[in-house]
């Protein structure tokens, strides 16, 4: 598998549309909540580099968050996040030629306390990305 991912980020809000993302709100590394437990939506925006000879081939994709112990907070099979990738041979695309692929998913996570979280991306089983973040509580004024 040679396909490369050109970065990962954590957004308030993603979309992926016609071949580009719309971000807002991306580049945190730090949410803060008042009080637990409680569910957070945020998004995770990727940008893939597919080679020619991996086109038409399908990929496994996942995403997971864990908390500092590496225990996924999707810890049930039915609330994980995945499912599989194919980036086409469009009739206009030069024999040779990458593919660029956009995702934005939306992530809605239930916070049981404060801590380090790292979202994951993996490609068929394996680590491709990760990003960690911090959920911290408002410090008294």
């Amino acid at each position: 598998m040679a396909i490369q991912v050109d970065y990962m980020v954590l957004a308030d809000a993603a979309t992926a549309a016609d071949g580009k993302l719309y971000i807002h709100g991306a580049g945190w590394n730090r949410i803060t909540i008042v009080s637990f437990p409680v569910h957070y939506a945020f998004a995770i925006a990727l940008q893939f580099r597919i080679p020619w000879s991996d086109t038409n081939d399908p990929c496994g994709i996942e995403f997971d968050i864990v908390d500092e112990d590496e225990r996924s907070m999707f810890p049930n099979e039915a609330d994980r996040i995945g499912g599989g990738i194919v980036a086409g041979r469009p009739p206009d695309l030069m024999v040779g030629d990458e593919q660029v692929l956009s995702l934005a998913i939306r992530v809605n996570p239930e916070f049981q306390r404060p801590g380090r979280y790292t979202a994951i991306m993996r490609l068929d089983g394996v680590d491709m990305k990760r990003a960690d973040f911090r959920v911290v509580t408002p410090r008294p004024a």
